[in-house]
């Protein structure tokens, strides 16, 4: 029995390839579009400005 396996908060690390062009793809065509189905009578979303990057 491998022992490292049950002992707990154990460290990993995951590498993967992602399609760029299939996640922006996916995000304008995919059946989930979250921002885009929201009820804006409930609540609404407002965009923080970008934060910018202190020069030293």
């Amino acid at each position: 029995m491998r022992i490292e396996f049950l002992i707990p908060n154990t460290e990993m690390t995951l590498m993967v390839d992602l399609d760029l062009d299939l996640v922006k793809e996916l995000r304008q065509q995919g059946s989930v579009q979250n921002i885009r189905s929201r009820r804006k009578d409930l609540y609404e979303v407002v965009w923080k400005p970008a934060m910018e990057e202190k020069k030293t």
